[in-house]
């Protein structure tokens, strides 16, 4: 069985924090440090350091947009960001697709009508 772990750093924990801090992907990470994706999906399984530093990332990635939006709607200044030059609808856009639970679009589908059944005794094919 291959090392799934042949290429693991534990600086990669600290590197991930703040990479997804700065509102940018999991999965992107990987083309940051030039390993497959499937690589820091074993690190998650084999590595409990690595994969807290992911829970911890994307809570931290979700903290990046709602700022962004809450400077936004509020017009309050974050240190070290221009909202200004900034585009809503992006961080809208990112919200809710990659929060969908929390921010999506909320859709219900609500069916009626009638189901009838019926059973013939005398069918021998059941």
């Amino acid at each position: 069985m291959p090392d799934t772990n042949y290429k693991y750093k534990s600086e990669y924990c600290q590197q991930l924090i703040e990479h997804m801090g700065q509102g940018l992907s999991f999965r992107s990470f990987a083309g940051k440090i030039r390993v497959v994706r499937a690589t820091m999906y074993n690190w998650l399984k084999d590595q409990p350091e690595f994969a807290e530093a992911k829970a911890i990332g994307e809570d931290l990635r979700l903290f990046y947009y709602e700022q962004i939006a809450s400077a936004k709607a509020s017009g309050r200044e974050i240190q070290g960001f221009d909202h200004k030059k900034s585009d809503f609808r992006a961080t809208e856009f990112m919200l809710k697709t990659q929060y969908y639970q929390e921010y999506g679009d909320k859709k219900e589908s609500k069916i009626t009508g009638e189901i009838k059944i019926e059973i013939d005794k005398d069918d021998n094919q059941l």
